[in-house]
């Protein structure tokens, strides 16, 4: 699953990965019943000839025997119930969903680190997030690419004043940590148009980065 209902998919079977324990689904019509399993999904992609990207969590996670929630938000929310986890425990899940899936059959070629976390969630609480979630694809799948959230269009001058610095405070961290160094590297953009791409373009290469981008909602 894509956009935020990577954070609603919350399987409580690794193994299986059918039905969130949450009972979430934003579609279809909202019956969790009718959303499809990570191995039926994965099954079309193969007899399909389709590189599929899995989209890995970063405020909650399954690690085969419950949910978790990683931060609290600022307003109580669906997630709220949710035990706490740690960003270590978080990584290991994935690590182990990498290698399930690879015995399974599907080695994943593609790892997208959350969504939309700009908006929403604190850029060190992603950061921290995202270096553990590096290292376990690394280990479990060391041809994956990764792709970092960066940032979305800054129509608003509240957009202006949150979203780029988000980003570039992200981008520097990752720098500093070396990570402008690694291949696998990429980054995703929301709702952009190509301005914009220039924009985060140029921010990547001021630190370092050879600019890999994968635009979701490109707007024309």
């Amino acid at each position: 699953p894509g956009g935020q209902e990577v954070q609603f998919y919350l399987p409580e079977d690794v193994g299986a990965m059918t039905r969130p324990p949450l009972n979430i689904s934003s579609y279809p019509e909202r019956d969790p019943q009718k959303l499809t399993s990570v191995w039926d999904f994965l099954d079309f992609c193969k007899e399909a000839g389709i590189t599929p990207i899995f989209q890995a969590g970063t405020y909650t996670y399954s690690d085969g025997t419950g949910a978790y929630k990683l931060l609290d938000l600022k307003k109580p929310n669906r997630f709220s119930k949710l035990p706490q986890g740690t960003r270590d425990d978080a990584a290991a899940a994935l690590k182990k969903f990498l290698v399930n899936a690879r015995k399974r059959g599907y080695p994943i070629r593609n790892v997208e680190l959350g969504n939309e976390e700009y908006a929403f969630m604190p850029v060190d609480a992603y950061y921290e997030t995202v270096v553990r979630h590096i290292a376990a694809i690394q280990e479990a799948e060391p041809e994956a690419a990764i792709w970092i959230t960066l940032g979305a269009n800054l129509v608003g001058e509240s957009d202006r004043k949150l979203i780029y610095p988000w980003a570039e405070t992200l981008v520097k961290k990752l720098a500093a940590a070396g990570f402008n160094r690694n291949p696998r590297i990429g980054f995703t953009l929301h709702y952009v148009w190509p301005e914009y791409i220039h924009l985060y373009s140029k921010l990547l290469k001021d630190n370092g980065f050879t600019p890999r981008l994968a635009v979701t909602e490109f707007h024309m």
